[in-house]
C-alpha cells in the first residue's frame, strides 16, 4: 500500500524572544512524511527553514531594524508542496529600542592608569 501524503496538520507559529535586531519565531507542524518546511515572508523577503515532523523549531530572523513593526507570514509545507490548512499564520512583532551607546569618558588622560602598557 503506498504512503499517502497529506497536508501538514497541527501547525502553530508564535513569537519568542525579541531584541532590537531580531525576532525569534517558534514553529511546529506535524506531517506523515516526517518533515515540514516553513516559509517566512516579511518586508518583501522570504526565508525558509525546515524541521522534523512534530518537532518544535526556533528560528531567528536577524538583521532587523530597532523600534520597528514587522509582520511575519508563515506557511507550513510538506516535501511535496502540500500546504497546511491554517496557513499562513501572521505574527506581528515590534523590535525593541537599541541599547544606548557607551558614554564618552570624561576623565583626564593623566588620571587614567593602563594595565596594558607602561
Amino acid at each position: 500500500m503506498p504512503l499517502l501524503i497529506g497536508s501538514p496538520t497541527a501547525f502553530t507559529a508564535s513569537k519568542g524572544a525579541i531584541t532590537y535586531g531580531s525576532v525569534e519565531l517558534l514553529l511546529n507542524a506535524t506531517d506523515n512524511s516526517g518533515a515540514v518546511t516553513f516559509e517566512i515572508s516579511y518586508d518583501g523577503k522570504t526565508e525558509t527553514t525546515s524541521s522534523a515532523s512534530a518537532v518544535s523549531k526556533s528560528y531567528i530572523v536577524s538583521g532587523l531594524n530597532g523600534s520597528t513593526d514587522y509582520s511575519f507570514s508563515v506557511v507550513a509545507k510538506d516535501p511535496t508542496g502540500n500546504i497546511a490548512a491554517n496557513s499562513p499564520i501572521v505574527i506581528a512583532a515590534t523590535t525593541t529600542v537599541a541599547p544606548p551607546a557607551a558614554p564618552i569618558p570624561n576623565e583626564p588622560a593623566s588620571d587614567v592608569i593602563s594595565i596594558f602598557s607602561d
